[in-house]
């Protein structure tokens, strides 16, 4: 067993890691409990050695007085305590199976995300951050992180456990985003990005689900996400350019637990418009906000929830106070899912663990606004998209 600890983190080796690291789910109900209690006797060391000097006592008081009864009840107490912790890890054990809880290590800390339904959608059922983490022991076939104690900390004292073959192989990786963490101030200004494998795993999804795309409009300067926009071009069976936002999705959004975890909404997202086939995108006329503002429209809808510290989602609109441009009617958005089916989601499962949700931003007057406050996203969007509309067509011929 090796071991890790807050104190001596300075001391360890590190080295490089851009990937988050992904557990499986735990497999085998009494090689979980077995390992628990394991590990219990080092996470808990001293609490251990206060039970075995109890017996020992207990022995030799009974083997002074000819007695057997006291090392019975030391025993008995014992089990009694070590039972409690076997049944709390077996509850534990059943909570993951049932929702196909597995853990994650980043750069924020340990996440733990559930599958949200049989089709998939992961969802961040806790996370604990770097600076709460008091140790880590690498054992042969399984990670063990403890959180410190402390009246302001969520599971504070608990164990979480991380099922690997070749755990301590993990150990310079591990220590690289602890040490990352601790180091970085919460003043410090960081660009979240996605992890190349991330990237590359976002740009499938894109192409196999919206169309190929060989042309991306790249951004020069980043201060907080790095948002690219990829222009799918019109074919002869889709008469129109789609706009796809890369990069949003590397912002994890300030959902409220009692909203996100019930409803199974993800925290992360991208966004897409659909334009006229013959809409302009060479770098001329992007100079022109003519053509140029549905970009900014999504790159604006990206960064929202970071300049807001909220969270967009379904039905959301936003208010941008002014028309975007004097040639469209439009200064506001509302968020539906993707055309041709604006009620059906679409995301995309990453192997990292997170689940990136896609939203279409459709360009909306103040008077369509105003009518979303007194009826609600879900009218407009009937409004917008008249059931059994093309609603492909309907968005193309707003925004011409």
């Amino acid at each position: 067993m090796e071991k890790l600890s807050f104190d001596k983190l300075s001391e360890a080796r590190v080295r490089k890691a851009e990937e988050a690291l992904r557990f499986p789910v735990p497999e085998g109900r009494i090689r979980y409990i077995a390992r628990a209690m394991y590990d219990n006797l080092f996470a808990y060391s001293r609490a251990n050695i206060i039970y075995a000097a109890f017996i020992v006592a207990s022995v030799l008081v009974d083997i002074l007085n000819e007695e057997v009864h006291r090392v019975v009840i030391a025993v008995g107490m014992v089990l009694i305590l070590k039972g409690i912790f076997a049944f709390q890890k077996n509850k534990e054990y059943n909570s993951y199976r049932k929702a196909t809880v597995f853990p994650v290590i980043e750069r924020e800390g340990i996440r733990e995300m559930a599958t949200y339904s049989e089709n998939g959608g992961y969802i961040r059922t806790s996370i604990t951050e770097w600076k709460n983490i008091e140790t880590i022991r690498f054992y042969r076939n399984f990670i063990s992180a403890k959180v410190k104690e402390g009246k302001d900390i969520t599971d504070a004292g608990r164990s979480i456990y991380l099922m690997t073959e070749n755990a301590p192989a993990l150990k310079e990786e591990i220590a690289y985003f602890w040490t990352n963490a601790l180091n970085s101030s919460e003043d410090d200004v960081r660009l979240m990005l996605y992890s190349e494998k991330e990237m590359d795993e976002i740009s499938a999804y894109i192409q196999e689900t919206f169309g190929d795309f060989d042309n991306v409009l790249h951004e020069i300067a980043s201060g907080d996400i790095h948002v690219d926009i990829a222009m799918i071009p019109a074919t002869e069976e889709r008469n129109y350019i789609t706009l796809c936002t890369i990069g949003a999705g590397a912002y994890r959004m300030n959902i409220e637990d009692d909203i996100r975890i019930p409803y199974g909404i993800s925290e992360y997202a991208e966004y897409l418009m659909f334009l006229p086939a013959d809409w302009k995108t060479d770098k001329e006329s992007l100079e022109d906000e003519r053509y140029y503002w549905p970009f900014r429209m999504l790159k604006d809808t990206a960064r929202l929830p970071i300049w807001s510290n909220t969270w967009l989602g379904y039905g959301h609109t936003i208010s941008c106070g002014e028309k975007v441009v004097e040639s469209a009617p439009y200064g506001n958005a509302l968020l539906t899912c993707p055309a041709p089916e604006p009620g059906m989601l679409k995301y995309a499962d990453l192997s990292s663990g997170k689940t990136i949700y896609f939203y279409q931003v459709n360009p909306i007057t103040e008077e369509e606004l105003e009518f979303k406050i007194d009826n609600g996203g879900s009218a407009l969007k009937e409004r917008l998209f008249p059931e059994g509309c093309d609603a492909i067509e309907k968005t193309i011929e707003r925004i011409k």
